[in-house]
């Protein structure tokens, strides 16, 4: 199995080749019983009479089997998408999303027109597909419409630059040339910007594989024993401020910062009309007598 795909994924190859392939008569009966279904399902009210019923629950059973049934096209498709670049949801998820797509053509299936259900629903699986990725790889969901109005933007640029080497589509042009308002294409374009991660950007510039996380300090505790630890230091000082003069234990709390922001020896000196070489012998005196109550463990 390929690196790509999960350990889930051969138990899922293992779960949808119990069911077998249709074959096309099976198909066209199936597909008759199906849309019974859907009209007793989309109609008002519940099945009311007993071949109402009966109808309802043979059409159910049907449209499961021309699901279950399609499982593999559905995988098929998806591992198409698996190593597309710019995309990233794993084989699972696109088959979540083809199987989506896969429901939908089961239920406008017309068996009458003459062609083969895996034909038909070959479309809807690879849009549901398509849609998927489009919408899950951006952080904010952007409208389908939108979407379409980009990629198809960037199909007529390609099919430009093969006819005009060198040269590049101004946007008035193709705007011109979709038959749209520049504004709308301009905004389109704007609201289709991938967000690229954070920690992508520090794994390239720090080249080491250092994640964002890893590089920015973290100025609280980094964990309970750490916060526990801090909050108790904090409380013996507190405690053995209580030794200390009046004027000491104010000039320690303001110059550590004790009840809120750090002060200056100066600033201290100034507020309290002393030198700051006054206040700085304070403080060393402060701490001598703090440090002789203070655990040693808490020094």
């Amino acid at each position: 199995m390929p690196a790509a795909y999960p350990d889930s994924f051969s138990d899922y190859l293992k779960l949808i080749g119990r069911y077998p392939l249709l074959t096309p008569s099976q198909e066209i009966e199936l597909a008759r019983q199906a849309r019974r279904y859907i009209e007793l399902r989309d109609a008002d009210g519940k099945p009311s009479t007993p071949q109402e019923r009966r109808q309802f629950k043979v059409g159910k059973r049907a449209f499961n089997k021309m699901v279950t049934s399609n499982l593999r096209l559905v995988v098929n498709i998806a591992k198409k998408f698996v190593s597309r670049s710019g995309q990233s949801l794993d084989v699972m998820d696109l088959i979540q999303e083809g199987a989506l797509g896969l429901h939908r053509a089961v239920e406008l299936f017309d068996e009458t027109r003459g062609y083969k259900f895996s034909t038909y629903s070959y479309w809807w699986i690879r849009q549901a597909i398509c849609r998927g990725i489009d919408t899950s790889d951006r952080m904010v969901r952007i409208p389908i419409h939108a979407i379409e109005k980009i990629h198809r933007l960037m199909k007529l640029r390609e099919v430009y630059r093969r006819e005009h080497p060198g040269e590049e589509l101004s946007l008035s042009q193709a705007a011109e040339m979709m038959g749209l308002r520049q504004a709308d294409l301009t905004l389109a374009l704007e609201r289709s910007i991938p967000v690229g991660s954070l920690d992508v950007v520090a794994q390239t510039r720090t080249g080491d594989g250092s994640a964002l996380l890893d590089l920015v300090a973290d100025e609280q505790p980094d964990d309970d024993e750490s916060l526990a630890s801090h909050v108790e230091k904090m409380d013996a000082i507190a405690t053995a401020l209580a030794f200390v003069e009046e004027d000491e234990a104010e000039i320690v709390s303001r110059y550590f910062g004790l009840n809120g922001e750090e002060e200056t020896l100066a600033s201290i000196g100034k507020s309290m009309g002393v030198s700051r070489e006054r206040i700085r012998q304070k403080r060393d005196r402060a701490m001598r007598k703090i440090g002789r109550h203070l655990s040693p463990a808490l020094r």
